[in-house]
């Protein structure tokens, strides 16, 4: 709605009553209802992927072993932190898009020298993550069980 306004008028509306204070009113309302929302959909549901996992990660030809992993989602963004047998890694580039997950990690394992870049793709269940598992010697699947909600 157009209204005959200067600065000070705007930045100070002369009381509650006025058409200004209630037009940002609503509109603040508004934007709080649909954050909410958002921040909700992103906590609940198949995407409520933050807290902490366990996966056992299987690949052809090679012993299981365990990963556990800390995630926190920010409404699209995933940050975290991915503890493997060799050590822990930060969590870069994470998304969360509804019941899709990705993320990469870049750490410098135990006994090694050079840095090992892993990446996963998954599927966000209600207790579970489907992951696959891609690094520079090939893939592997891992399935990842809530162990804690975030």
């Amino acid at each position: 709605m157009p209204l005959d306004e200067d600065h000070i008028s705007i930045c100070k509306p002369p009381s509650r009553d006025a058409p200004l204070y209630k037009s940002i009113q609503c509109f603040l309302t508004e934007c709080l209802k649909a954050a909410e929302g958002a921040g909700a959909s992103a906590r609940s549901g198949p995407a409520g992927v933050s807290g902490a996992w366990v996966a056992e990660v299987v690949r052809k030809g090679r012993a299981p072993f365990r990963i556990g992993l800390d995630l926190e989602a920010i409404g699209t963004r995933l940050f975290g932190t991915v503890s493997y047998p060799t050590g822990p890694a930060g969590i870069a580039d994470g998304v969360v898009d509804g019941e899709r997950v990705s993320f990469r990690t870049v750490h410098t394992p135990q006994f090694e020298t050079e840095p090992a870049e892993i990446r996963f793709e998954g599927t966000i269940g209600a207790e579970t993550i489907a992951l696959v598992v891609q690094d520079p010697t090939g893939h592997a699947r891992a399935t990842a069980t809530r162990t804690r909600r975030g």
